[in-house]
């Protein structure tokens, strides 16, 4: 494949940065974005009797900027699905 930019960040708690070149696509920016996943060990806080509760939700935002100095941040929850180990 043909690289359309680089990535800096996105373990702990640095942000996950994506550059993108001149030659990314709308359509390539597009199917990157839908493709970012998130994953946590964490089994969220735990009750008074000590038991994990389950984290159901992460709050997150996503910034584009443009080379023409355009610019759009849009913050949003996700919704966290458990699974098993």
């Amino acid at each position: 494949g043909v690289a359309i930019g680089s990535v800096t960040g996105g373990t702990g708690t640095t942000p996950l940065v994506v550059t993108f070149s001149a030659g990314a696509s709308p359509a390539a920016v597009q199917a990157v974005i839908r493709n970012l996943t998130f994953q946590t060990s964490l089994q969220g806080p735990a009750t008074a009797e000590g038991v994990a509760q389950p984290v159901t939700s992460r709050s997150m935002s996503l910034s584009v900027t443009d080379g023409d100095g355009g610019s759009a941040t849009r913050a949003f929850t996700l919704g966290v699905r458990a699974e098993n180990d």
